[in-house]
């Protein structure tokens, strides 16, 4: 069985696979059927942000902690956010404790 950090990585390598052969659809739809205009190009790139976005939240961050040291925050959304949990409730964050 893997551990956790290689199962992630699996996971993130898949994820990024999928974006890659998004757009490689994408051009290929433009340069076949000569569909490259701006909205075209609008919708490629609102398309890669929302994935870029997505693949970032995976990426691991340490939640700051508030004034009194017992509640933390998302420095994403800045939602509060437990100990116990390894995403944030608000957006999704990935939070890394330690």
């Amino acid at each position: 069985m893997l551990g956790s950090t290689e199962e992630e990585a699996g996971r993130k390598e898949e994820e990024m696979e999928v974006v890659r052969i998004r757009a490689i659809d994408v051009y290929d739809n433009i340069k076949n059927y000569g569909m490259w205009d701006f909205k075209s190009y609008s919708m490629c790139k609102a398309e890669g942000d929302v994935c870029l976005d997505a693949l970032k939240k995976r990426i691991p961050i340490s939640p700051e902690m508030m004034c009194d040291g017992d509640y933390y925050f998302c420095p994403a959304c800045k939602s509060g956010v437990n100990q116990d949990h390894n995403f944030c409730s608000g957006c999704g964050q990935a939070l890394k404790w330690g």
